[in-house]
């Protein structure tokens, strides 16, 4: 059992793959990011399997730093106080308004 006060999930099927984590998961964040900043507790929970680090790296990219990081681990459960569990986005259909304000963070470096 793993126990964290809040946690942001951003898993969905192939969460671990570039192009899902980039274009799927990644935008979810934005979803969730006021509590995430409001509440220095909160933690995002991903997938950095099969060799993933870029998950992490994308996330620091962004501002959010890596001990704010909660790494799934196979077998392991997970549960907080305050769970949130965005809606996951179709496979191959990221929300073109997500992509577009990610893009923008992207090139800043950060999220405000």
């Amino acid at each position: 059992w793993v126990h964290q006060s809040r946690i942001i999930s951003i898993l969905q099927r192939s969460s671990h793959a570039y192009y899902h984590f980039l274009a799927e998961c990644l935008p979810k964040v934005f979803l969730a990011l006021q509590d995430f900043q409001e509440h220095a507790d909160s933690v995002l929970l991903l997938d950095t399997s099969f060799g993933n680090t870029w998950s992490v790296e994308l996330l620091e990219l962004l501002g959010l730093p890596k001990d704010r990081c909660l790494v799934r681990s196979p077998g392991k459960l997970y549960f907080g106080d305050v769970v949130h569990l965005p809606s996951p986005t179709p496979l191959h259909r990221g929300y073109p308004t997500l992509l577009i304000k990610l893009r923008k963070l992207l090139l800043i470096g950060k999220c405000d």
